[in-house]
């Protein structure tokens, strides 16, 4: 009989709480580990807590996450073969001139794919415990040390294993690798400065869907059919951009303004009357990927 007090029943009852406040803080964890890399090396209370957050979450340190993705990334080798993300883009498949289609099998079978699965989550464990500052270096071993010595101690580390640990790795690629593809058109030439083709090549990912239209106001599979996708959007949202705003993409162009409240207001007004920042919304993850690999399809090899 199922009791809370049973190994099976403390292992059920961790294991849940420990995927409940998994799915609470997946967006808030990006949001202060990506803002917290973005601070300046002064403020190492906010640097301090990012590389917290990257040991809790088995995410890049901030200084590796720093080195790979925000200095090139910001620069003139932006979304090319010299960017670390376009290469690892590359390395997967994902090339100029590669048919429409084809991209989008390969797009299917990179979210199932050992190989991807293996590369990312080998260089995640090495970023947590061998990259970064040298006590997080320390820190990170001691942490998991005494997570998982107590989870074995309840009886619970086979589940604390199977219902946190592999959802935060093997899930964790997953939305890191939607994110990723649904966030630029990567591996396109363009002859622009680096804010120009920041702003060409970037998506403002609204994720948003629209009600039913007049004639089908009374219809209820209508309704049904937009409240089954708002859902999936709103899920989306969650897990795969979790902590990030539909306006994100400004902020590689120059349109940053300080403080969350001030900028959303300051990107919904240029929204409105700017035609062509309108160009760069994309009301889905697959509307956006899409886009990239028209683009892609589009170019020689």
């Amino acid at each position: 009989m199922f009791e809370l007090s049973s190994p099976l029943g403390l292992t059920a009852a961790l294991a849940a709480s420990l995927m409940a406040a998994r799915l609470r803080v997946t967006g808030s964890a990006f949001l202060i580990h990506h803002m917290g890399s973005h601070s300046r090396k002064s403020d190492t209370r906010s640097r301090h807590i990012a590389e917290w957050v990257g040991i809790a979450t088995l995410s890049a340190s901030a200084e590796a996450y720093e080195a790979a993705h925000i200095k090139p990334h910001h620069g003139q080798v932006f979304a090319t073969l010299a960017d670390p993300d376009a290469a690892f883009l590359h390395g997967h498949g994902f090339r100029p001139g590669t048919p429409y289609d084809k991209l989008w099998l390969l797009f299917w079978w990179t979210l199932v794919s050992p190989r991807f699965h293996t590369q990312l989550t080998l260089a995640r464990l090495r970023s947590v415990f061998l990259e970064g500052p040298l006590w997080r270096q320390r820190a990170a071993p001691w942490f998991w040390g005494s997570v998982l010595a107590l989870a074995s101690c309840f009886g619970a580390l086979p589940g604390f294993l199977l219902a946190f640990v592999t959802p935060l790795l093997l899930l964790g690629n997953i939305a890191a690798f939607l994110e990723l593809a649904s966030e630029h058109v990567w591996l396109t030439c363009l002859d622009l400065p680096p804010k120009q083709r920041h702003r060409q090549l970037s998506h403002g990912r609204h994720l948003g869907v629209m009600p039913p239209q007049q004639s089908q106001r009374y219809n209820p599979v209508a309704w049904a059919w937009w409240l089954a996708r708002t859902a999936l959007a709103a899920a989306l949202r969650a897990t795969v951009l979790g902590g990030d705003l539909s306006w994100h993409h400004r902020h590689h162009t120059g349109g940053a303004v300080d403080g969350w409240k001030d900028a959303t207001q300051a990107y919904s007004a240029e929204f409105w009357n700017d035609k062509s920042e309108q160009q760069h919304a994309v009301a889905s993850i697959g509307e956006a990927i899409a886009r990239w690999f028209r683009s892609l399809s589009a170019q020689e090899q």
